[in-house]
């Protein structure tokens, strides 16, 4: 019996409750309604005469009747109720007050234990005393205990829960025990059945067994019983794949086949995925499905799939995606997705018309493989995305080979190349001025080329290969590229045509020249290249090596090239006289090892199209070198020429210029040319803007502070 605390089952408006337990302080006597604690004085009072009860005066909760009240004492043990001093005196009442206060505690934690779950006696099993268990969390392990509402969400028998299985419900009368099931069943075992009544699920055989139409109960049900019989999958339909299942968040049941059949990945036409085991002809299998369908970008799934035989890609669209997950599977150092070569000498994939896609996987060969993407037939369009080609000597051509197709946008995004992955990234051999490529995109993308995979300075490896084909643009944004003695990023030096690229954009870019086996090493060798733009890149190379230039230009056309970082280089651009250089803006570096802009600067051409001066820079010049600047009048409007002496970038006491000025301008110049007068020392009192098609030429000295002329302006030539 409780010592602490009595229980009431209320009756309607009833406001008087009697205790009989001692306590100490009235905010010890705690009253609960249904669980919840009432404020004392607020919700309730305490009369001691002419007996000891608590009042109601304006509970939480209006009592209508059966509600559960419980005065219970709670005689705070965070508080001394008494505290002794030395030297005090003791006295009777603080002794009985302290005394009293450790036993009511002790008696409140006894009552406590009692009222909780105990060990059944004689057993490890727990003793709820017949008492409901209230507040009882969700279950997550199978072992967990767990609360009704938790139960009925997983039982309860609704279109919901149950949302494409067959069910069938009926009502009970009291006589009959057999009922016609509203489905035809597709077994007799009532294992494969759920059946409740009145909520209560029924045990199968016990309570009841499943004939060809009907279902038997052993029990005649209820009256007004609500009865309800539901067909799990193996019951509903004749094989698994018939089963109906509705998607979280979806409004529509669907078969087990449908809903599978949306991604369908080698696994599914016998595939083992571990990188060794033959695995050709689930793929042909698979890529069969994908052509037959025109299924878009097929799922790959995470696995090392091997194969030995090419791969058709042939219908539009088709592609190949790995797992997203750019890390490596576990225990393994490949990445989630990869493809493995096991063949010989032939290409990996060949593809025909449109566009096809590979995303997120990894690529290994055993050396033999031609090339990664053969292109077959048709204008192709190529998208790769995250896709990481591991190793040396992966092919023994390239990654992708148009074999004289027609390679059209293409894009390329986080394409990484570790090594000298093949002898080009992209070959593109084609087919001569009659056409024209649409751009070529890369995109945070890394090109190493390394001297351990057999390159050397001689033979490099080569990002974009492009003979006897016109392209339209070709852009390098956020790209890494290292040379490590063997690395060309675009090589048009065997293309004829007079527009091989039309614009070639390269920024935001790392472009690391560490080429110690050659001097002559360039990184871009552009033939008929125009609109070349470099721009807000870091330039780097070695210091050790002599002449070492970053780009060699032969008959192109530079349009900007400014915002750089420069180190380690001598000269950017080794250029023929045929090239022209324009837009040099602002570039950075130490200038320590710096040389000039160009290896070979006898020509420097500055377009003059509005009234403004030409800034003449020294770092276009080679030191102790005569160069030439080219200044070209294309309109009719005031021109002038500046030094730009804001950084040391060569000129030097001494350093000898020609100024020649062109008139491209198709007709009479009436504007001559002026010359800053802080920067220039000019012998003519006027020089005079030659005729159209004609040119002249001064030549001048820096003397340290400012350029002066040496010579007289030279007689009118044909620009020819």
């Amino acid at each position: 019996m409780a010592n602490t605390y009595v229980d009431y089952t209320a009756t309607a408006g009833q406001t008087d409750f009697a205790f009989s337990f001692p306590y100490l302080e009235d905010s010890h006597v705690v009253v609960e309604i249904e669980g919840v604690n009432q404020a004392l004085t607020t919700n309730y009072t305490i009369e001691t005469s002419p007996a000891q009860k608590i009042v109601l005066s304006n509970p939480t909760t209006t009592l209508a009747g059966g509600e559960l009240v419980r005065i219970k004492r709670v005689s705070d043990p965070s508080t001394d109720l008494v505290d002794f001093e030395n030297g005090s005196v003791l006295t009777e009442t603080e002794l009985d007050r302290a005394y009293r206060h450790n036993r009511y505690l002790a008696e409140e934690a006894i009552d406590g234990v009692n009222a909780g779950l105990g060990e059944l006696e004689g057993s490890t099993n727990y003793n709820a005393g017949n008492k409901q268990i209230k507040n009882l969390a969700d279950g997550t392990l199978a072992t967990d205990a767990v609360n009704k509402g938790y139960v009925d969400g997983q039982v309860a028998l609704t279109n919901t829960n149950l949302a494409g299985f067959f069910k069938s419900t009926h009502t009970g009368n009291a006589v009959d025990n057999v009922f016609t099931l509203s489905f035809t069943p597709q077994t007799t075992e009532a294992e494969a059945y759920i059946v409740s009544i009145d909520g209560l699920v029924q045990v199968p055989d016990t309570d009841y067994t499943i004939g060809a139409t009907d279902i038997t109960f052993n029990t005649i049900p209820a009256n007004s019983a609500e009865i309800c019989v539901v067909a799990t999958a193996a019951a509903s339909v004749a094989t698994v794949n018939e089963a109906q299942v509705t998607a979280t968040g979806s409004t529509r049941a669907r078969s087990l086949a449908d809903r599978f059949g949306e991604v369908l990945t080698p696994y599914d036409f016998g595939a083992v995925g571990n990188g060794s085991d033959d695995d050709t002809a689930a793929l042909q299998a698979w890529i069969a499905y994908l052509n037959a369908d025109a299924k878009n970008v097929g799922e790959l799934g995470k696995g090392a799939f091997a194969f030995n035989t090419t791969l058709e890609l042939t219908r539009t669209g088709v592609g190949i995606m790995g797992s997203h997950l750019k890390g490596r599977r576990t225990g393994s150092t490949r990445l989630a997705s990869t493809l493995v070569w096991t063949g010989g000498a032939d290409p990996m994939f060949r593809v025909s018309y449109a566009q096809h896609t590979f995303a997120y996987v990894g690529v290994e060969t055993n050396g033999s493989a031609t090339d990664f993407v053969e292109l077959n037939a048709g204008h192709i369009d190529l998208v790769m995305n995250n896709v990481f080609f591991s190793g040396a000597g992966l092919f023994t051509r390239s990654v992708i080979r148009s074999n004289g197709n027609r390679l059209g946008y293409s894009s390329f995004n986080e394409v990484h190349c570790s090594s000298r992955t093949a002898d080009k990234f992209i070959d593109i051999d084609g087919q001569g001025s009659s056409g024209g490529i649409t751009p070529i995109e890369f995109t945070r993308c890394t090109f190493i080329g390394s001297s351990s995979s057999g390159s050397t300075g001689t033979n490099p490896w080569t990002v974009l290969h492009i003979k006897d084909e016109r392209i339209e643009a070709v852009s390098f944004e956020r790209c890494t590229f290292i040379s490590r003695d063997g690395l060309l990023v675009v090589d048009t030096t065997d293309s004829p045509i007079a527009d091989a690229i039309r614009s070639l954009r390269v920024g935001n870019c790392e472009i690391d020249e560490f080429s110690t086996s050659l001097s002559s090493q360039r990184m871009f060798k552009l033939q008929n290249c125009h609109n070349v733009s470099f721009s807000n890149n870091i330039l780097t190379g070695l210091t050790t090596v002599t002449d070492t230039a970053l780009c060699s230009l032969i008959n192109s056309n530079v349009s900007r090239f400014e915002s750089n970082w420069l180190e380690g280089l001598q000269y950017v651009f080794d250029n023929d006289s045929t090239s022209k250089i324009n837009g040099i803006g602002i570039n950075y570096s130490d200038w320590s090892s710096i040389q000039g802009i160009m290896l070979n600067a006898t020509n420097w051409y500055i377009d003059l199209t509005q009234a403004l001066y030409a800034e003449l820079d020294g770092a276009y010049l080679s030191p102790n070198t005569s160069g030439n600047f080219i200044c070209e009048v294309t309109s009719d409007t005031a021109y002038g020429f500046n030094l730009d002496k804001s950084r040391p970038q060569n000129w030097e006491a001494g350093q000898l210029f020609y100024l020649t000025i062109k008139n491209t301008s198709g007709g009479a110049v009436s504007a001559n040319p002026t010359f800053f007068s802080g920067n220039f020392e000019v012998q003519s009192s006027t020089i005079t803007t030659p005729s159209d098609g004609h040119q002249v030429t001064i030549l001048f000295r820096f003397d340290g502070t400012k350029a002066i002329q040496i010579s007289q302006v030279s007689p009118e030539v044909d620009n020819s």
